[in-house]
């Protein structure tokens, strides 16, 4: 039994850097399972599976649901694809390649409709919970840019995000009236 005389022993805990650490692992090529190609040919981006499980995204949707149907109702956004020789031969130029690439890799294309800048903010929220390419100076059009490619991809958390600060702007984007309804906004959590 713990006795304790006068106030409780001070204790500091240290400022969490969970969103640093993922940050750092989003740049571990050599151990990423998950190759993200574009169909324009822009520079791939390696990263890894079970940071796309953590939070919900069509990613986490297709990853944990191998169904064919179920992977069907993204086509129009992204294709997977194990990892075959001829997307090797392909990849083999790229700088994201690492020969450490196994057969279980898998290959997700993103097609023309999101750019590699956007695609970046989305992986880096993925894998920290932080946006910090957009804040209430940022600009409504790229606001929304980023919220059409989270609500193609499923990213409801960051659709939560860029809606409430589109309504800070009073610039809201016109969404389905079964959406939340912000008419008394709570701040998401966010870091700016």
């Amino acid at each position: 039994m713990l006795l304790f005389l006068g106030s409780p022993p001070k204790f500091k805990a240290d400022q969490s850097t969970h969103a640093k650490d993922f940050k750092e692992i989003l740049k571990d090529v050599n151990n990423a399972d998950v190759l993200f190609t574009f169909e324009d040919r822009s520079e791939s981006i390696s990263a890894h599976r079970i940071a796309l499980l953590l939070r919900q995204s069509a990613f986490k949707d297709v990853f944990c649901d191998k169904d064919d149907a179920h992977q069907a109702k993204f086509k129009g956004i992204f294709d997977i694809k194990n990892m075959s020789a001829d997307v090797f031969q392909q990849a083999e130029n790229d700088p994201a390649y690492s020969k450490d690439f196994s057969e279980s890799m898998i290959c997700v294309l993103l097609k023309n409709w999101i750019s590699r800048e956007t695609f970046i903010e989305i992986l880096e929220f993925l894998y920290s919970g932080e946006v910090r390419s957009i804040s209430e100076e940022s600009e409504s059009d790229r606001i929304k840019e980023l919220l059409t490619a989270a609500e193609k991809l499923k990213v409801s958390s960051l659709v939560d995000i860029c809606n409430y600060l589109l309504k800070l702007k009073g610039d809201e984007k016109k969404t389905d009236t079964k959406k939340k309804n912000f008419d008394q906004p709570t701040p998401p959590p966010m870091s700016v």
